[in-house]
């Protein structure tokens, strides 16, 4: 069985351009967990409910120590570059997430499984041959052809 035999096909988008407030605002009346940024209709970042849940939350400053007149983190002080950024964010291309993976809507619906589990990630947008955005294919999408 191959993607777009379960993907769906009428994907909710925003713009770069459009606010923090308007995607939330659109993730809760649609009862969705994400949306595609689109630009000229391919996909160039991805806005899920935790990107927008780092809004509410205060930064937390990597753990370090000084050793010798330098400081040695803990921690990966990458995660609190991220957090700030996400923090401060105003519009889906200041908290989107890229690059975005994607996937063809001729790959095997395995292949969407293995990667979705593997990068942990909840929804994988599909493209065709000309990196266009065609639909989405969402976990939810995945457990309605499971056969157990």
């Amino acid at each position: 069985m191959q993607i777009k035999e379960i993907m769906t096909k009428d994907v909710i988008t925003v713009s770069k351009e459009d606010s923090v407030e308007k995607i939330l605002k659109l993730l809760n009346e649609k009862k969705i967990s994400g949306v595609p940024v689109i630009e000229n209709g391919k996909v160039i970042g991805i806005v899920s409910k935790t990107d927008l849940l780092y809004k509410e939350k205060e930064p937390h400053l990597p753990a370090f120590i000084y050793f010798l007149d330098s400081i040695i983190y803990l921690e990966n002080p990458k995660n609190l570059e991220r957090d700030l950024k996400k923090f401060v964010a105003q519009t889906a291309g200041e908290i989107m997430n890229q690059p975005v993976l994607t996937i063809s809507e001729s790959a095997p619906v395995n292949e969407a499984l293995d990667l979705m589990l593997k990068k942990k990630i909840n929804r994988l947008p599909v493209v065709d041959e000309n990196q266009n955005l065609t639909g989405i294919v969402t976990r939810d999408n995945l457990l309605s052809v499971l056969k157990l």
